[in-house]
């Protein structure tokens, strides 16, 4: 191989690597929401718990009886985005593969299954069932 192939293969026109780096950055970013939904849950099963005095179970309270309005108003626009995320994803993935002619990495996918993953742990282990909690 000479010099100047080498030098081909590093420089790549803009062209190219901006569409698969936002591709890959909004994959990235679809992929977190169900986190940021479950941290949402915590952070408000943690204000409830500090307004009762007690840790918040299914319908005791109803979380719409808390005072905490915003806060629940916040977490069901998020979960809009974490039901949309299900079609955004695999949308990310294959307009990828067929405008880019490119995939994408596995690494937000992985964790975005993560993420539902975690949030099926939430609905399913007693004691931390803040989903169903707030699903109530």
């Amino acid at each position: 191989m000479d010099e100047h192939s080498l030098e081909r293969k590093e420089i790549q026109p803009l062209t190219t690597t901006l569409p698969h780096k936002v591709f890959s950055i909004s994959a990235l970013a679809v992929s977190l929401i169900p986190y940021v939904w479950v941290l949402g849950i915590i952070s408000l099963a943690i204000r409830a718990r500090l307004y009762l005095g007690h840790w918040p179970k299914p319908s005791h309270p109803d979380p719409k009886h808390l005072p905490f309005e915003f806060h629940q108003a916040v977490l069901w626009a998020i979960f809009e985005g974490v039901k949309w995320s299900i079609v955004i994803v695999p949308t990310l993935y294959l307009a990828s593969r067929i405008l880019l002619k490119t995939k994408l990495g596995r690494s937000p996918l992985h964790i975005y299954l993560l993420g539902w993953g975690v949030i099926a742990l939430m609905i399913i282990v007693p004691h931390i069932d803040f989903v169903m909690w707030f699903m109530d």
